[in-house]
């Protein structure tokens, strides 16, 4: 997240993420994070997040949702297209308009958006906001703070994968001051 150092609001729409990037760097002290997965137990999470997300998670005191948006999209038959779910629930957590006016604005783009296509897609773009509006697909996970807090994130292993492979200590200083950092979205300590 480039140029922003305090969100008071971070999803994650794809899961892999959780172990790539640092997601949690910029919230805020008792922000939002929103993670779309099929993840719905604390066994599950403890076993598919990582120790340092975890951690940072419960030193910010976040609220921390998540809603399997992917299967909702597909449940709507929109496929894989999980950017109305995913509006939706921003709205429903962020407050930034009232939550109802929202929803009005975002079924009416749709139609705006949709209107020289077939119906049905503007029927099924619309099931998908309405599906996501559904507080029994939105769950906030109850996690034990201080079981979090008490993790120790592992140092980071340093990816080699997709480096530049020469024996130049010009290359490798290179790889390690600006190629990783920017890979890994933290070009702004550079």
């Amino acid at each position: 997240p480039y140029l922003v150092n305090e969100s008071d609001y971070v999803a994650c729409h794809t899961t892999s993420y959780v172990h790539k990037f640092d997601l949690a760097a910029s919230l805020k002290q008792g922000g939002i994070f929103l993670l779309n997965c099929p993840w719905r137990t604390i066994e599950e999470l403890d076993q598919q997040l990582p120790a340092r997300l975890r951690h940072q998670l419960a030193e910010r005191e976040a609220a921390f949702y998540v809603i399997d948006a992917s299967k909702i999209a597909r449940e709507a038959g929109i496929g894989q297209y999980i950017n109305m779910c995913l509006q939706t629930v921003f709205f429903a957590l962020s407050g930034v308009v009232e939550f109802n006016k929202a929803i009005e604005v975002l079924k009416h783009d749709v139609v705006k958006l949709y209107h020289r296509k077939v119906l049905e897609i503007i029927d099924k773009n619309i099931k998908a906001i309405d599906m996501s509006c559904d507080r029994n697909l939105l769950y906030r996970v109850p996690y034990n703070r201080d079981s979090w807090l008490a993790l120790v994130p592992p140092a980071e292993e340093p990816r080699r994968r997709g480096l530049l492979k020469l024996d130049n200590p010009k290359l490798e200083q290179f790889n390690k001051e600006i190629f990783e950092p920017v890979g890994k979205f933290q070009g702004d300590a550079i």
